[in-house]
């Protein structure tokens, strides 16, 4: 378990629930990346990512990190740069249904930087996401890519989940 982490909720004074519907709290002036520990929060999340863990309470952690890092993308890039491929595919699997928007989106971004098997398919869910700038960045990045990638409804199989 991250301990950053739970000193980040701490520290912002939301949980990842609350925060997953209404972000940072900007009345107070403060951003994630003014949490005193962001840097260990980003190291922590790169230390992962170097030592191929993949178990659910790790990518999890991931993935909220990489949604609280969500202005300088620094998690994003390192993924889309440092990360094999059985890592993308789980990073996928659990960021397309995570509670994190600001994950969501960043995870239609990886999606279509590196481009794996199916992608057109994953972009076309992000697209239906309940969140609107999730599906708006997912269309974007469908209409950057056309002809590749078929829309929904498009006659293609549902994603499996």
């Amino acid at each position: 378990m991250c301990d950053w982490l739970d000193l980040f909720w701490k520290w912002s004074g939301t949980t990842p629930e609350k925060y997953s519907t209404e972000g940072m709290n900007q009345n107070k002036g403060e951003f994630e990346d003014d949490f005193p520990f962001f840097q260990e929060l980003i190291s922590y999340a790169i230390e992962a990512i170097n030592n191929n863990v993949l178990d659910e309470v790790s990518v999890d952690e991931i993935i909220t990190i990489m949604a609280l890092d969500n202005e300088c993308e620094c998690i994003l890039e390192y993924i889309v740069d440092n990360s094999s491929d059985e890592q993308i595919k789980r990073i996928i699997e659990y960021g397309m249904v995570h509670s994190q928007y600001n994950a969501r989106w960043q995870i239609a971004e990886l999606i279509f930087r590196r481009k794996p098997i199916d992608f057109g398919r994953y972009l076309s869910k992000l697209s239906l996401d309940n969140h609107p700038y999730v599906r708006r960045r997912a269309l974007n990045l469908i209409n950057r890519q056309k002809p590749e990638i078929r829309m929904p409804g498009d006659g293609m199989p549902p994603l499996k989940k």
